[in-house]
């Protein structure tokens, strides 16, 4: 069961557990794809992490709606390691959403754009995947996560990262040093990528999420904390933005009330 709520201008979607997030998300995004005549592509780009066990169980649940030959899957944040690495983004999709398809004999499947697999020039791998984007500069919708400093895609707070938000250079994909999280190198969309896509919606569940959320929203009367990636995509991107979480992520909040 799902709820959704106005705060501040953003649509706040609040499902109880996973399980009926994975619903509401299919829900929302089927329209999207029953929109499309034939020959249309579906151009889509994901995050990591929980959402790709929410996309899992959509693919499972509802293959035969999806019309999977015409989704094109791009990943907004990769991590810089093989693509059979535990790490990831590209691996983790194929392991938990795509092989499974394939097991039940699934031969329609996405075009999925992984990164290069030679990564011994982490600019040239982030040069590379900018190439790969669409031509037309245009995504359909964006799948962004929420980490618990704020950041999203691989953009991350604080003036050490400074450069990736500035991006001086109008990079679509730049990449990024140091991540505070492991692994260290990855390639990111930029503010200027997720300008191009009409929808950019976040998945972020678990009660871990609370603190950070009262920074994003500035919850309990405290201003909104505009040093942060999700917050400035909030202000940017309003009229494009929608929120996905559980129930578990706002109990006891504002966003829950």
């Amino acid at each position: 069961m799902s709820k959704i709520s106005q705060f501040k201008g953003l649509s706040i979607n609040i499902s109880e557990n996973n399980e009926s997030l994975a619903e509401h998300l299919f829900a929302k995004i089927y329209p999207i794809i029953a929109s499309k005549t034939e020959g249309e592509t579906f151009n889509i780009a994901i995050s990591g992490g929980s959402l790709i066990n929410i996309l899992a169980t959509i693919f499972q649940k509802h293959t035969e709606k999806l019309n999977l030959s015409s989704w094109r899957v791009y990943f907004c944040d990769e991590r810089l390691v093989a693509l059979d690495h535990a790490d990831s983004n590209y691996g983790q999709f194929i392991e938990n959403v795509i092989q499974p398809l394939k097991k039940t004999g699934i031969t329609v499947l996405p075009e999925i754009f992984p990164i290069s697999e030679d990564i011994s020039d982490f600019k040239k791998v982030s040069c590379a995947y900018e190439s790969l984007l669409p031509s037309n500069k245009h995504f359909d919708l964006i799948l962004l996560g929420c980490g618990p400093d704020g950041h999203t895609c691989s953009l991350f707070p604080g003036d050490a990262h400074k450069y990736l938000l500035e991006n001086v250079d109008e990079k679509a994909v730049l990449h990024c040093e140091d991540s505070p999280k492991p692994p260290s190198d990855r390639i990111t969309f930029t503010l200027k990528t997720l300008s191009w896509s009409d929808r950019l919606w976040y998945v972020a569940t678990g009660a871990g999420k609370k603190s950070i959320f009262k920074e994003i929203f500035g919850l309990d009367g405290e201003p909104v904390n505009l040093n942060l990636p999700c917050s400035i995509i909030n202000k940017e991107f309003t009229n494009k933005v929608e929120w996905f979480v559980d129930e578990a992520s706002t109990e006891s909040t504002e966003l829950g009330n």
